[in-house]
C-alpha cells in the first residue's frame, strides 16, 4: 500500500515539474559541485597546486589521460580524476544496476583512497575495477556473464600468478603490512602490477569506449600514471611490456599484439576453462596412447 501512494505521489510530482536531463557531459560539474567541493578557499588553493603539481606531465601521458575531447581546465575541474577515466567511468556506469550511479562510485573511489591518497596523485585506471565489481549482481543482464568470467579469470588465475610472483599471501600479508615495512614494500609493488590486469579487466568488459579500448603498453601506464615505475623516465611503457610479455606466457588469455615494441594488449574472457581440460587430458598422453592412436590412424589410411 505504501508503494502505491509513494508511486501515486512521484506521478503527482512529475505532472507539476519540467524534467530535467542530465547528460553524461554534465558529469564534471555535477561531480565538481557534489563530490569536489572544497571545505573553504585555503582547501581550494591547496588542491588547485596539487592539480599544478599533477598535470606536469609529458606530452604523451598527459594526451592519453585528457582524451580527444578533453583539456586542462576539464582535467582540473576533475581532479584527482583524470578525463579519461572519468569516461571509463560514464561507459561502465550505464551497464551497472540503476544504484550504481557514476556520482556514488567517484565517491566510494575517493573514500577507498582517504588513506593512501596524496596532493598530486592522479587516480588511476585499475582502482576502478575493485569498486564496479563489488557484489555479485552488480552489472545488469547485458554484461553480468562477462563480468562473472572476468571475475572468474581474475580470481582462478591472475591473481593468484601476481600472488606467486611477488611472494605474498594477500590475506595475511594485508595485516603485517602495517607492522613489517619490507611486507609493506612487497604489498605496493604487488598493488602496481594488480592495477594493470584490472585495467585489462575493465577493458575486456566495456568494448569500444575511447579510454579503453586499444590499450596499448604506453596507454596502460598513462592510465595507471604514477604506479608504473622506470629507471628512466619516459620508458614506462617497456616496463609494461616486459610484465605482460611473462604473463601472457603463463596465461594465454593474455593477448600482446601489433607493433613489437609498443604492442596492444586485451584479455581473452572464455566461458570454459581450457586450461582444466588440458590438465585432465594429460593422464591419457602416455607414449602407449600414441603409439595406439597412430597404429589406428595408420590402419585406416590403408583401408
Amino acid at each position: 500500500m505504501e508503494q502505491v501512494n509513494l508511486s501515486d505521489i512521484l506521478s503527482h510530482m512529475e505532472e507539476r515539474f519540467d524534467m530535467i536531463t542530465l547528460e553524461d557531459r554534465n558529469l564534471p560539474l555535477i561531480a565538481q559541485k557534489r563530490v569536489l567541493k572544497t571545505k573553504n578557499e585555503a582547501c581550494r588553493q591547496e588542491l588547485k597546486d596539487a592539480f599544478d603539481q599533477a598535470s606536469e606531465l609529458q606530452k604523451e601521458v598527459l594526451q592519453v589521460l585528457l582524451t580527444s575531447d578533453g583539456d586542462r581546465s576539464l582535467f582540473q575541474q576533475v581532479y584527482p580524476f583524470s578525463p579519461a577515466l572519468i569516461k571509463a567511468l560514464v561507459a561502465i556506469s550505464s551497464a551497472l544496476q540503476r544504484e550504481r550511479t557514476a556520482l556514488k562510485i567517484m565517491l566510494e573511489l575517493l573514500v577507498k583512497r582517504r588513506d593512501t591518497l596524496m596532493a598530486g596523485d592522479i587516480i588511476p585506471l585499475g582502482d576502478l575495477w575493485d569498486v564496479v565489481a563489488d557484489g555479485d549482481d552488480t552489472f545488469s543482464d547485458v554484461l553480468r556473464i562477462r563480468f562473472n568470467n572476468a571475475k572468474k579469470l581474475y580470481k582462478g588465475k591472475l591473481l593468484p600468478m601476481l600472488e606467486e610472483r611477488h611472494s605474498i599471501d594477500l590475506e595475511v600479508d594485508r595485516k603485517r603490512a602495517a607492522t613489517d615495512e619490507e611486507v609493506a614494500k612487497k604489498l605496493r609493488a604487488f598493488e602496481n602490477d594488480d592495477r594493470l590486469i584490472k585495467s585489462l579487466l575493465l577493458a575486456a568488459l566495456v568494448e569500444g569506449e575511447e579510454t579503453l579500448k586499444g590499450l596499448t603498453c604506453d596507454r596502460l601506464a598513462a592510465l595507471n600514471h604514477g604506479f608504473v615505475k622506470n629507471r628512466f623516465s619516459g620508458r614506462e611503457y617497456q616496463t609494461v611490456k616486459n610484465k605482460f610479455t611473462e604473463w601472457s606466457g603463463l596465461h594465454g588469455e593474455i593477448r600482446l599484439s601489433g607493433d613489437a615494441m609498443n604492442p596492444a594488449i586485451s584479455l581473452q574472457l572464455v566461458g570454459v576453462d581450457t586450461d582444466q581440460i588440458i590438465q585432465a587430458a594429460r593422464a591419457y598422453d602416455r607414449p602407449g596412447e600414441r603409439q595406439l592412436k597412430i597404429k589406428r590412424m595408420l590402419a585406416i589410411v590403408i583401408e
